[in-house]
C-alpha cells in the first residue's frame, strides 16, 4: 500500500505542468543565466575585500652582463621577484585591493591551507636567471611562477592571477628591456651614452623577437580543485528548488483532504504511516531524479565536470532522504491543521528565506559568521556545501560535516512529526 501511495504522487506531479515547471525547468533556466552572467563575478568583476596573499621568494639575484666597447664587463644585479613585490604589491594601487606577506614556503601553505590565505605566490630558486635568459636568448625554457590557491576562494584568486599575469607577461617584452637598461643608467654612470644611443633599436628587437612568455601556472592546494560559477551555480538552484518538492508533497495532502478523498482512504483502513511512507518513497525519487536531471543537463549543455560521480550520487541519496523527512513533517502539519496557510508560506517566505542564507545565490563565504554558522547546517546549505565539496575533489573523511548536518535535518524533522502525532494522537487514529 505504501508502494502504491508513493506511485500516485509520483504520476501527480508528472503531470503537474505548475509543479514541473518549479521543480525541473525553473531550476534549469535560472542555472543557466547566473552562471554566465553572476557565475563571471566568480571570475573578478566585483568590488573586493583586501585579499590576503603571501610571497615565497626564493629567487637568487641575476647578473645582467653588459660588454662595453672598451673590451670591459659590467655585471649589473637584477632581482625581477623583488621588483615585483616593490613596486607592485607595494604600491598605493593595490593597498586596499592587497595585503602581502612574505613568507618560508612551509609556514605559506600552511597558513593557506588554515584558511588564512587566498593565494601564495611562489618564485622558484632560478627565478630571475631563467627571465635574463628568455631575454636574452629566444630558445630558452618557458619561465614559471606558480600560484598556491585556496579553492574556495575563486574571485579571489582570480583577481591575483590577473595582477601577477600583467606583470610576468611584461618582462618578455619591451618594458623589462627598458627598466633594465633605465636601472643600468643609474647604476653605471659611463654607460649612459651607450644604452641611450642603443636603447631604441633594442626595444623594437625585444617586440619583435617571438620570446617564450612567462607563464603563471595555478596550482590547487592538495588535489582540490577551484569551484567555477556555473558548478556553484548548478548546485545552489539544485538545493533551493528540492525544497519545493518536498512542499508539494503536502500541498496533494490538502488537496485530497478538501476533495474528501483523504477521508475515504481512511475508511478502508489506511493508516497515516501508509501516508507518511508514501510521501517518503515519493519525495525522496522525486528530488533524486530532480538532482539528477540538473545536473546531467549541465553537464551535457555546459561542459561541468564532476570529479567523483560516486560520491555524488552518494551526496544525492542522502539529500534526497532528508528532504524526504521535510515532507513529512509537512504533511503532518497539513493534516493536523487543514486549513493553514503553510503551504503558501512555506514555499513563498521560507524557501527563498532558506536559499538566501544557505548560499544558493550569494556564497555563504560572503556573509556574516553567525549567518554563515546557520547556513552551513540548515539542509539545503549542508547539501550545497555538501555538492560543492565533491565536485572541487574533496575526500569522503571531508564531506562528514555537510552529510552529518543533513542526517541531523532528517532526524529533527522525523521527531518534530512524532510530537505532533503524540500531541493529537485523535486526528491520527
Amino acid at each position: 500500500m505504501i508502494v502504491t501511495h508513493a506511485w500516485k504522487d509520483i504520476k501527480r506531479m508528472l503531470r503537474d505542468r505548475k509543479a514541473l515547471m518549479i521543480t525541473v525547468l525553473m531550476p534549469t533556466i535560472l542555472t543557466a543565466i547566473l552562471g554566465l552572467s553572476i557565475g563571471n563575478m566568480m571570475n573578478g568583476n566585483t568590488k573586493l575585500e583586501t585579499i590576503p596573499i603571501a610571497v615565497v621568494n626564493q629567487s637568487e639575484v641575476a647578473s645582467f652582463k653588459n660588454n662595453i666597447q672598451s673590451g670591459e664587463t659590467s655585471d649589473t644585479p637584477v632581482d625581477f621577484a623583488e621588483i615585483f613585490i616593490e613596486n607592485i604589491l607595494a604600491s598605493e594601487d593595490l593597498q586596499d585591493v592587497i595585503s602581502y606577506e612574505q613568507l618560508s614556503k612551509e609556514r605559506a601553505l600552511q597558513k593557506l591551507e588554515n584558511g588564512k590565505l587566498s593565494t601564495v605566490i611562489f618564485f622558484p630558486k632560478s627565478y630571475n636567471q631563467e627571465v635574463l635568459n628568455v631575454m636574452n636568448q629566444p630558445s630558452s625554457k618557458q619561465v614559471e611562477v606558480t600560484l598556491y590557491q585556496n579553492p574556495d576562494e575563486s574571485l579571489h584568486n582570480e583577481v591575483i592571477k590577473g595582477v601577477v599575469e600583467s606583470y610576468t607577461n611584461q618582462l618578455s617584452k619591451s618594458v623589462i628591456a627598458q627598466n633594465t637598461m633605465v636601472t643600468l643608467m643609474m647604476k653605471e654612470p659611463k654607460l649612459q651614452q651607450e644604452i641611450t644611443s642603443s636603447m631604441g633599436e633594442v626595444i623594437q628587437k625585444v617586440n619583435e623577437t617571438n620570446r617564450p612568455n612567462i607563464s603563471v601556472m595555478r596550482e590547487p592546494f592538495g588535489d582540490i580543485e577551484s569551484l567555477s560559477g556555473m558548478q556553484y551555480f548548478t548546485a545552489g538552484m539544485a538545493v533551493m528548488f528540492m525544497l519545493y518538492v518536498g512542499g508539494y508533497s503536502a500541498i496533494y495532502v490538502r488537496d485530497e483532504i478538501r476533495s474528501g478523498t483523504y477521508n475515504r482512504l481512511r475508511s478502508t483502513g489506511m493508516s497515516f504511516w501508509h501516508l507518511a511512507g508514501g510521501k517518503f518513497i515519493s519525495t525522496a525519487l522525486l528530488v533524486f531524479l530532480q538532482i539528477i536531471f540538473l545536473f546531467m543537463f549541465e553537464k551535457l549543455v555546459f561542459g561541468m565536470e564532476f570529479t567523483n560521480i560516486y560520491l555524488l550520487l552518494l551526496m544525492i541519496v542522502i539529500t534526497a532522504l532528508s528532504v524526504s523527512c521535510l515532507s513529512i513533517l509537512l504533511t503532518t502539519i497539513t493534516v493536523v491543521n487543514q486549513e493553514t496557510r503553510l503551504n503558501e508560506l512555506f514555499q513563498s517566505v521560507i524557501i527563498p528565506f532558506l536559499a538566501m542564507v544557505g548560499g544558493s545565490f550569494i556564497s555563504i563565504s560572503m556573509m556574516p559568521e553567525p549567518i554563515q554558522m546557520f547556513g552551513h547546517n540548515v539542509i539545503n546549505g549542508a547539501a550545497l556545501q555538501g555538492f560543492t565539496y565533491v565536485m572541487q575533489g574533496y575526500s569522503f573523511s571531508e564531506l562528514f560535516g555537510p552529510i552529518l548536518a543533513l542526517l541531523i535535518n532528517g532526524l529533527i524533522f522525523l521527531v518534530l512529526s512524532g510530537l505532533i502525532i503524540f500531541r493529537r494522537k485523535e486526528v491520527f487514529r
